[in-house]
């Protein structure tokens, strides 16, 4: 039985589940078990993140997935369960248990058992029962009618709760005709149930919201304590080393009340303000009621660490809200212990605007229960001062149709379990000034400012104090402001008066690389666009150096100018791979689609925050507000969706559609393949090697890392280097060689797709094309002479030299004499490069297939529901190489 068990919930998670788990496995005190509960990946779910706990459970076996074949949204499927594997006496062999329940399943409680039966489609109840035919180790609970009260889970539940039964008993599966909608589950799951037998299936007819997925894994525990952890929080090293001491020190007390932080969304740490609370209870074992400031902690369950046999002898379940339970937990434990340091570290999200406490009305009637339950002043008051932390936090999310309802009623009961204490933390108001600000006593900052407004609950209050301090700092901004220039400020007016007019939904604006030009994921969008959705208008941002570089007929406008400002307050659609120029105002109604440029091998967005070399240029807040914007994020490959969801924070859809740039990459035929080496001279049989270097943060000036002449020259006749650049650089050195014939310099070719096609192979250090070029499934040789120093620098998020399949994609030369080596000897299409390459196709090709551009235009322009299926990578065959287009070229027709 291990000391501690970890639950935690992978919904919606993918891009921050991963290192939640690392820091937990990572740490010094290795007694733990880690419970994901994770919808699958077909589930409505499907954002990956069960595919990353299913990854790290087979990389360690401390870490057990729960899986449910649909995403439950309602959360109590897991209690009917939760109880089900136990009596002793029960025969192994026995047939499928039945719970004959007389009423349907409303919100809840099936969520530990695995709702959704035959009623289903699928006929996963019939499956379950098939594989409980042949092996005795499976079981089944199969409610005749649906539970509309939601107390299905009880008799789940008591179904059996020997935590003794068999170590050895597998897969266990438990079913509902519908999904349980409110009850509670009772007691005790089997906690005991094999780590081996994992990932243990939960089938819910709806979706599991995380605080109900906690109930799952907390059923499945068999950890002396538990600790429910979001994927957004991080244990600090020595987390558990020091919570097991303090529990041995306090002797198993039932509660432990860890120490923790807040990080912004760049990895600022920030204090929780619960630091004074825990420093004063020191070595103490109290409860709530003698100690009731406790009350006034944060009431996250990723700061309470709760002994295992205390929570399931009280029967808590989180489907009454994460809020609630923090409490009861509190509230309900006869020896509490506190640890005064750094234990856990939660991550902010701007897309978690309500503070990540949810529905701010739910939260309301959890403090107004709260409130009644406690007698004391004292209590009342710490209370009071958490409740108001927490409300003014939900605030900020509060839909703006909702808003009138949450002031109203927050401010009501804050107005009545006020403290009667001189150190009021709301000073009355001030007839003659409403929108006075408030004195600096009580809670200060956001939350005594949020306070003061909300008052007693009068919304016209609330209007006129917001918007006499909203005035009041755009006053005090202008001030301090820089003076602008007659045309800046002409522009701004005029940018505000076409914010009013109507949206067009015909209109599409598009950009590509900081207004380029036409090229990447946008052109390739905007040319399916045309065939299938004609009615829409394209037009083009392009900097004003740029315009002469545009397609002949391609509507545009130049970035900065009052046409610009027009379009981009107007348009329906806003479709970039980077960012747009200017304070762009993201409208409702509008839909920004972000199609980025490449697959991320070097750290990208937030995480560069500690990367001064890499970051010198950068402007986070920036960086911020504008993933804020997005709508929708295009993905290649899981390894991106996990990296963008990350270090772009935001509460965009990411959409994996395929990169439609590399479409071609898998429609061209061998027509075209011919057509692109024709248009760059390059004669039949000639072996064509694409050589596209990276940018490097720590040098100042572009030096190409290797010798293109050379290279040639040791290749021999019949190879011809093609020379493609960085477009951050210019490059007078490349053009001087390709003038004197010695290389061929396409640094300024408008296409790289039409590069990959012609080339034979690839030739890359540590350049995102890579990615792209594997779809074709031609040789890739790395040239990794500064990996290490490359490295350190930007940092990155594999190990490119690593060998392993899924993360080199061909053969590694270290020096050009080696990159020489490995064409002149065939190594680099040998069976070993080939091996590895397909690895590595099958890892970052997973969503191109040559239908990426389809699917966008279908989806996002059109409104489509669904995307296109995508065809497995077997069945894909990419563009022909260019030897077999030239022996198609000379095949003479039937």
């Amino acid at each position: 039985m291990p000391r501690f068990s970890l639950v935690v919930p992978a919904h919606r998670s993918r891009g921050l589940l991963r290192t939640c788990l690392e820091s937990v496995l990572a740490q010094s005190f290795g007694d733990v078990e880690v419970i994901v509960v994770s919808g699958a990946e077909e589930d409505v779910n499907g954002d990956g993140s069960g595919a990353i706990a299913r990854e790290c459970a087979a990389a360690d076996s401390r870490v057990r997935v729960v899986e449910s074949a649909q995403v439950v949204a309602s959360g109590h499927a897991r209690d009917a369960g939760a109880g089900e594997g136990a009596d002793p006496d029960t025969s192994a062999g026995a047939d499928p248990q039945m719970v004959d329940l007389a009423q349907a399943m409303a919100p809840g409680p099936a969520r530990d058992v695995g709702v959704g039966d035959d009623a289903n489609p699928d006929v996963r109840g019939a499956a379950a029962r098939e594989c409980a035919a042949v092996d005795p180790r499976v079981r089944g609970v199969e409610p005749a009618q649906a539970m509309a009260s939601g107390r299905a889970r009880d008799a789940g539940a008591e179904t059996g709760a020997n935590r003794d039964a068999s170590a050895a008993a597998g897969p266990r599966v438990v079913e509902s005709a519908q999904a349980v909608a409110s009850g509670r589950a009772g007691g005790g799951a089997n906690p005991d149930a094999s780590a081996a037998a994992d990932p243990q299936v939960l089938d819910p007819a709806q979706a599991m919201a995380p605080g109900h997925a906690r109930d799952a894994g907390a059923a499945r525990a068999r950890g002396d304590y538990l600790l429910f952890l979001e994927p957004a929080d991080l244990l600090a090293p020595g987390a558990l080393a020091a919570a097991d001491a303090r529990l041995s020190r306090a002797g198993e007390p039932d509660l432990l009340l860890l120490g923790h932080e807040h990080l912004t969304v760049l990895g600022e740490p920030r204090s929780s303000g619960d630091h004074d609370a825990l420093a004063a209870l020191g070595e103490t074992v109290t409860t709530a009621t003698a100690s009731p400031d406790l009350l006034a902690l944060r009431p996250a369950p990723a700061t309470r660490l709760i002994r295992r046999d205390f929570f399931t002898g009280h029967a808590f379940r989180f489907a009454a809200g994460d809020l609630e339970l923090a409490n009861r937990v509190l509230l309900a434990a006869g020896r509490v212990a506190g640890l005064d340091r750094v234990c856990v570290r939660h991550r902010e999200r701007p897309e978690h605007k309500d503070g990540g406490w949810g529905n701010g009305l739910a939260v309301i009637d959890q403090y107004e229960e709260l409130f009644a339950q406690i007698a004391g002043e004292a209590g009342r008051a710490a209370l009071y001062r958490q409740a108001a932390g927490v409300l003014a936090g939900i605030a900020l999310g509060v839909p703006k149709d909702g808003r009138r309802e949450f002031v109203r009623r927050a401010g009501r009961l804050l107005a009545a379990y006020r403290p009667a204490d001189p150190a009021d933390p709301v000073d009355p108001v001030d007839p003659a000034d409403p929108a006075a600000p408030a004195a600096p006593v009580g809670p200060g900052g956001e939350v005594g400012e949020w306070l003061h407004a909300v008052g007693s609950g009068s919304w016209p209050r609330f209007r006129v104090v917001t918007a006499g301090r909203a005035v009041r700092a755009g006053v005090g901004a202008r001030a301090r402001g820089p003076r602008r220039a007659l045309r800046g400020r002409a522009l701004r007016a005029w940018y505000r008066l076409r914010l009013r007019r109507p949206l067009d939904p015909r209109l599409v604006v598009y950009a590509a690389y900081w207004s380029r030009g036409v090229f990447c994921n946008p052109a390739a969008i905007a040319r399916k666009a045309a065939d299938l959705a004609p009615h829409l208008k394209a037009v083009w941002v392009v900097g004003s150096a740029d315009r002469e570089r545009l397609p002949p007929g391609t509507a545009h406008v130049v970035a900065g100018s009052a046409r610009y400002w027009d379009v981009m307050a107007r348009a329906g659609f806003l479709v970039n791979n980077a960012g747009f120029p200017g304070a762009v105002v993201k409208r409702p109604g509008q839909v920004y689609l972000q199609t980025h440029h490449g697959t991320p091998l070097k750290l990208m967005g937030t995480d560069l925050y500690d990367r001064p070399a890499a970051a010198a240029a950068m402007d986070f807040p920036r960086l911020l507000e504008h993933a804020r914007q997005w709508d929708v994020s295009l993905v290649p490959n899981g390894h991106s969706a996990e990296v963008w969801e990350r270090v772009y924070p935001g509460g965009y859809r990411t959409l994996p559609s395929g990169y439609p740039r590399n479409d071609v990459l898998w429609t061209a035929g061998a027509a075209e393949v011919r057509a692109a080496r024709a248009a760059l001279g390059l004669a039949p049989g000639t072996t064509a090697i694409l050589y596209a270097p990276t940018h490097r943060d720590h040098r100042r000036r572009f030096t190409l890392p290797l010798d293109p002449v050379r290279l040639s020259r040791d290749l021999g006749p019949g190879h011809t280097v093609l020379v493609r650049a960085h477009y951050f650089y210019d490059r007078p050195d490349l053009a001087d060689l390709h003038e004197r014939g010695q290389v061929l310099d396409v640094s300024g070719h408008d296409s790289v797709e039409e590069l990959c096609l012609a080339a034979d192979a690839l030739l890359t250090d540590y350049s995102s094309l890579m990615f792209d070029y594997a779809a074709l499934d031609r040789p890739i040789v790395v040239h990794a002479p500064d990996w290490d120093a490359y490295r350190a620098a930007r940092g990155v998020y594999f190990d490119l030299l690593s060998g392993k399949p899924g993360e080199t994609p061909g053969v590694i030369a270290r020096d050009q004499a080696e990159v020489a080596a490995s064409f002149r000897t065939g190594a680099h299409r040998g069976p070993g490069a080939a091996a590895l390459r397909a690895a590595f196709r099958e890892r970052f090709c997973a969503y191109d297939d040559g239908l990426a551009a389809e699917r966008v235009v279908r989806h996002v322009l059109l409104g489509e529901p669904g995307l296109l299926p995508h065809r497995p990578l077997y069945e894909r065959s990419p563009a022909p190489t260019p030897e077999a287009a030239e022996r198609a070229g000379t095949v003479s027709p039937a």
